[in-house]
């Protein structure tokens, strides 16, 4: 019974989907709050007179991706089989900046996803504080 019942379960999530695979890195100025925690994410300390938008939008130009005339600091292109990458940045009123990388609807991440997410880190060390470590993180920190 337990196996028929584990049978059916997976039959059900493979029918259903995936919700996509999603990172978001977490921009924080010394000045701002501490944005929330989540296994999909990582919080990356910045001065805070970074060119946020600047940087993510020319990341977006350099990948080829397309800007959303629905939603405004959005790009998005189609990857392989269909799937599709998201790149977006917002400022929360706590002052942190949210970069969202989202495949969808594949449980892994793209070419795309990974090469902004190393091309937006690269962008922030040209401008990385002093006693951070190499990777853009602060000790302690991812």
């Amino acid at each position: 019974m337990k196996l028929r019942i584990l049978c059916l379960s997976l039959v059900l999530v493979g029918l259903s989907g995936c919700d996509g695979r999603g990172k978001i890195l977490y921009l924080q100025p010394t000045t701002a709050m501490n944005p929330p925690w989540s296994v999909a994410s990582v919080v990356i300390p910045i001065e805070g007179s970074e060119d946020v938008v600047g940087i993510v939008a020319k990341v977006a130009s350099d990948l080829g991706l397309s800007a959303d005339p629905q939603r405004k600091n959005r790009w998005w292109t189609t990857t392989t089989y269909s799937n599709t990458f998201t790149l977006s940045v917002t400022k929360a009123d706590k002052g942190y900046w949210a970069v969202s990388l989202m495949d969808w609807p594949t449980t892994g991440r793209s070419q795309q996803s990974l090469k902004a997410e190393e091309m937006i880190r690269n962008a922030l060390k040209k401008a990385d504080p002093v006693g951070t470590d190499n990777d853009g993180a602060a000790p302690g920190r991812v």
